[in-house]
């Protein structure tokens, strides 16, 4: 078989050219392995570029001309082996087409390489990859560790916090000491064991006139904008009726502010003094009556004297006369103030009803007071007996100092007071326990 090859101007074979039949297989073989490859790769190359993903629109530009330009270079080399083995050469047109077109995207090709080498010079190389990849897993485990840290570092702190809170309670529990915050409105936005009464509940929200009398909100609000107007604290104490009840409270203020020094509100410490203040109202009674029964005992004792030295004709006589009717007997022992204080007024009732009916109205009559430890020196025992004047009727009711000695005086001491009325002299017990004493003589 021959072949003749390449053709003529007027399309018949040009004699002279003849190919063999192994040459002309070589080419047809040829051919067709690179026409079968060049249409593959394509497919290939999109698949893989497809897959990668995150690339830039250049570079996608740049594979899809590089795979159409293999795919007309595969179709062209197609178009070849036809033209080749099939009589008549029916496919010159259709070669010289897809070479020209193969020819363009060829062009097209080069012409976007170069426009896009420097970007595609700016990608990273495979060692530079690694090399970046390591670093990033360096830094990675340095975070890591770095939060670790963070971590134990929080954890330690919730765990002070945790304690500082818990001692915070504790410190505050069942104590009359309240915290709480306020907005620049004066509206309470925290509130930490309220006063008796009041809870964070009702207190949220609200403002001091919202919850307190209006003389005592308007005192108390007046002070809290003085504080965020200067920015210094104050203490201040008021007084005020709540849920039927006095109450008196000390209050220091203090503004709250940002890490910029900006005002945000008020923080405040109300420390309830109610008992401290009746206290002192009782102790202010007390010390009144006191006076006032010191200025009768100081009658009585001039009575006493005055009837004495009505019998006695020198000083020295008077002298003896005066303290024989009262004999006191026992060691020196030094009591606390409230226990003076009331055996005192237990004293002067006993003194004055001695000097007016008993014992005392009578120049022959006596009193004797004495005390010692009892029960294993754990209680002080006192005995006030009278004697010696007249016969004693025991009363039909209590009056207010008998009530006043025997309960009032008795509480006071958290000891027990007797008093009884013998015919031949009132007699009053008193025991107080050890812990009223603060020294023996």
């Amino acid at each position: 078989m021959t072949f003749w090859l390449p053709f003529g101007a007027d399309g018949a074979p040009l004699q002279s050219e003849a190919w063999p039949s192994g040459l002309v297989l070589l080419h047809a073989v040829s051919d067709g392995i690179i026409a079968l490859s060049f249409l593959t790769i394509p497919i290939a190359l999109l698949y893989i570029h497809k897959s990668r993903g995150e690339s830039s629109p250049g570079e996608t530009a740049l594979i899809t001309l590089f795979a159409l330009f293999i795919f007309a270079v595969g179709l062209a080399h197609l178009a070849s082996l036809f033209t080749l083995l099939v009589p008549g050469r029916p496919g010159r047109g259709l070669e010289g087409l897809l070479k020209a077109l193969g020819a363009v995207l060829a062009l097209t090709t080069a012409v976007v390489i170069w426009k896009l080498a420097p970007q595609l010079l700016r990608l990273p190389s495979r060692d530079r990859l690694q090399s970046e990849v390591a670093a990033h897993l360096r830094t990675f485990d340095e975070l890591k560790a770095a939060r670790h840290q963070l971590e134990e570092r929080v954890e330690a702190r919730t765990k002070e916090l945790a304690e500082a809170k818990q001692r915070f309670e504790i410190a505050l529990r069942s104590s009359p000491i309240s915290v709480f915050s306020q907005d620049k409105n004066m509206r309470f936005t925290w509130v930490h064991n309220a006063p008796a009464g009041l809870s964070p509940e009702l207190l949220k929200d609200k403002t001091d006139a919202d919850v307190l009398p209006a003389e005592a909100a308007d005192t108390i609000m007046a002070a809290k904008r003085k504080v965020m107007e200067t920015g210094k604290a104050r203490e201040l104490e008021t007084d005020f009726e709540l849920f039927g009840r006095k109450r008196s409270f000390y209050l220091l203020i203090e503004a709250l502010t940002d890490e910029q020094g900006v005002v945000l509100g008020t923080t405040s410490v109300a420390v309830d003094i109610s008992e401290r203040k009746a206290n002192e109202d009782q102790l202010r009674l007390l010390l009144r009556e006191l006076t006032h029964r010191c200025k009768n005992m100081l009658a009585v004792i001039h009575a006493i004297a005055r009837q004495t030295a009505s019998r006695t004709r020198s000083v020295e006589d008077f002298l003896d006369r005066f303290g024989e009717q009262i004999a006191i007997e026992g060691e020196d022992v030094m009591l606390k103030p409230e226990a003076v204080q009331n055996l005192g007024l237990a004293l002067h009732e006993l003194a004055t009803n001695a000097q007016k009916y008993g014992s005392l109205s009578n120049p022959r009559g006596q009193v004797s007071i004495k005390w010692d430890f009892c029960e294993e020196a754990s209680k002080l025992k006192l005995v006030w007996q009278e004697r010696g004047g007249p016969k004693v009727t025991p009363p039909e009711r209590s009056g207010f100092g008998r009530a006043m000695i025997e309960t009032v005086v008795g509480q006071a001491l958290a000891g027990d007071v007797r008093l009884s009325f013998p015919p031949k002299g009132v007699r009053c017990v008193i025991v107080i326990p050890l812990a009223q004493v603060t020294s023996r003589g």
